[in-house]
């Protein structure tokens, strides 16, 4: 027993021991606050939790009353740790982003019970919107794939990009919806396919929408969209407007 005990203690003083050598050579902060040697810290894994609600979404015709689950506010941890996964190589992260977004899909999945029962109900898919091409040749992997994967979601992507569009971040309100209008299309016919739209961030709502028109023109079945965050809109009107960049913190929206 106590040789047991021994090697119990050894084991644990080795990965004690790596830990910290690890740390040393790559040193790590919390993602959300910065507080040294952890990935995320417990107040920030806290802040992140998912606080799923039904959010407004003023889309176009076709898109306006569909719901929309949001797994929280975009605050300013959120802010900082989507963009340390996102932007800075912290792909370790898609584990802490992962539970928020499968309460929020679970939580969808149980306002809108018919969907998934009953005879003619079809299998629902999760759509995510498909990078741009620069994002995808700077970061090296999809944001929302990564986090899927952790969450045990299986993502479909029967949307491509039809034109090249801008980076979202670095424009107003009304340049969104012009730089997202027709810039998506499906690969096939989608044949009645019953579809949940994915996204990290909703803001202004040009990525759904526009998500919205290419799957339901190609013969889709939009029941509603899951967001990791929602932005409130609590800007004033020349602001929203600006077509310069956005301040830190909202260059983080897009994917």
């Amino acid at each position: 027993m106590a040789r047991h005990d021994s090697r119990v203690t050894s084991k644990f003083n080795l990965r004690s021991l790596v830990r910290d050598a690890r740390t040393f050579v790559f040193p790590m902060e919390c993602a959300g606050c910065g507080r040294p040697d952890v990935r995320v810290c417990s107040v920030c894994v806290e802040v992140v939790r998912a606080r799923p609600q039904l959010v407004p979404f003023a889309g176009a015709d076709w898109s306006a009353l569909l719901p929309v689950i949001s797994c929280g506010e975009y605050d300013e941890t959120f802010a900082r740790m989507i963009h340390a996964f996102k932007d800075a190589g912290r792909t370790g992260l898609a584990r802490d982003f992962a539970p928020r977004l499968l309460e929020g899909v679970s939580e969808f999945l149980e306002r809108e019970a018919g969907l998934t029962s009953g005879a003619d109900a079809a299998p629902v898919r999760f759509v995510a919107p498909p990078s741009t091409r620069a994002n995808r040749r700077t970061r090296g992997f999809e944001p929302l794939t990564l986090i899927a994967r952790h969450a045990r979601i299986t993502l479909w992507q029967p949307l491509e990009s039809a034109r090249r569009r801008e980076d979202q971040a670095a424009l107003g309100v009304s340049a969104r919806a012009d730089n997202m209008r027709y810039s998506l299309r499906a690969r096939g016919d989608l044949g009645g396919a019953s579809v949940i739209v994915i996204d990290d961030l909703m803001t202004t709502g040009s990525t759904l929408t526009e998500m919205t028109r290419a799957l339901i023109e190609a013969g889709a079945h939009v029941r509603g969209a899951v967001v990791l965050a929602h932005a409130e809109r609590r800007w004033p009107q020349a602001r929203l407007d600006d077509r310069r960049a956005p301040t830190t913190g909202s260059r983080h929206a897009r994917l």
